[in-house]
């Protein structure tokens, strides 16, 4: 969801850039208050998934682990579809009242970037460009596990593997089921979109 995971600009920043990428029109005004301190704090750390771990590892023995757990060099099996809605959970509970739908938001917005990121990742497929393979596969993982899509996650973690060992043999196969199962998360996020839209 490439709204969802800018680069963190400096701390002074961080924050107003944070709401303005993610939030609804007038969630930016919110004073520190206690949802917006909730808020922040999920927010950020949906941002900075995964990016303290990769900056501290060691470059070598992080590839020869990557190697040794290739999907390159595993079968492909199959991953559990649908979406896990306990995950929305957190969202919701930051939910002010008088304030627009920030679920039905973020869901929207993945919905919209998500997809702009699937069709990056299938360029790079079928260019043979394992840098923005690894690239975009990592964004949509980041936003994907943060709303339960599981699936979607799982195949995106594979083809980010993939792009970074720069061995895509098998990548085919993976972004076949990464759309498959995208199509599906994306189905039941606009099933409920429609519900809210209709209360």
């Amino acid at each position: 969801m490439g709204a969802l995971c800018p680069s963190l600009p400096s701390r002074p920043m961080r924050w107003k850039a944070i709401a303005l990428a993610v939030l609804p029109p007038g969630w930016t005004t919110i004073s520190p208050s206690p949802y917006a301190v909730q808020l922040k704090a999920v927010l950020t750390q949906w941002l900075t998934s995964g990016q303290t771990a990769a900056a501290d590892a060691d470059p070598t023995t992080a590839r020869q682990a990557a190697l040794a757990t290739s999907p390159a060099s595993a079968p492909v099996k199959p991953v559990a579809e649908g979406v896990d809605k306990t995950a929305w959970t957190g969202i919701q509970t930051l939910q002010p009242p008088g304030h627009p739908d920030i679920l039905a938001h973020v869901l929207a917005r993945y919905l919209e970037d998500s997809r702009q990121l699937v069709e990056q990742i299938r360029s790079a497929v079928h260019g043979h460009d394992p840098v923005t393979l690894h690239q975009a596969a990592h964004r949509l993982k980041s936003s994907s596990v943060q709303l339960g899509a599981l699936a979607t996650t799982a195949y995106c973690k594979d083809l980010e593997t993939l792009g970074r060992l720069a061995q895509l043999e098998r990548a085919e196969g993976r972004l076949v089921q990464l759309t498959q199962a995208h199509a599906a998360a994306c189905a039941v996020m606009s099933k409920e979109l429609q519900a809210r839209e209709g209360r």
